[in-house]
């Protein structure tokens, strides 16, 4: 399996979903939350084979940060598969009105070679159809990570 340091792209430190009542404001948490549920649905609705870990967002996760791109502000954040991080990654943003949500998964194969290049082993997917500038931003989160190779 690949191997992914503890930190996200963004440099916070990842954290598992609270297994009491409390909320953190990690990334996979939202579209679990009412506000973005519509969003997080459209954008995986008609899409074909979508990972269970990403339906739900059951998945490791960082902080979400507020980001600007042009005259638009957005949630960004980062989640994770549980126990696979490295292999399995998702980028994903929604608009400040909640209406919108966007994200790129990224899936690395577990073959010789992934640790050292892990950009030569990897296949991308995009959901919700981005903008140009959201790709841009969502690439360059996956390019921020100083294990991306």
């Amino acid at each position: 399996m690949f191997a992914f340091a503890l930190l996200g792209s963004n440099g916070y430190a990842l954290a598992a979903n609270a297994p009491d009542n409390s909320t953190p404001a990690v990334f996979s948490t939202l579209p679990q939350q009412a506000p973005y549920q519509a969003a997080w649905k459209a954008m995986l609705h008609n899409e074909p084979q979508v990972p269970g870990w990403i339906r739900t967002a059951d998945a490791t996760s960082t902080e979400y940060t507020t980001v600007q791109i042009g005259q638009e502000r957005y949630l960004s954040g980062f989640m994770c598969k549980p126990h696979d991080c490295g292999n399995h990654r998702f980028y994903g943003m929604f608009s400040a009105d909640r209406h919108h949500a966007w994200g790129l998964q990224v899936s690395i194969a577990d073959r010789p070679g992934a640790l050292e290049m892990p950009s030569a082993h990897a296949t991308y997917r995009w959901y919700g159809q981005p903008s140009d500038a959201l790709k841009t931003y969502l690439k360059n989160r996956l390019n921020a990570d100083p294990n991306w190779k």
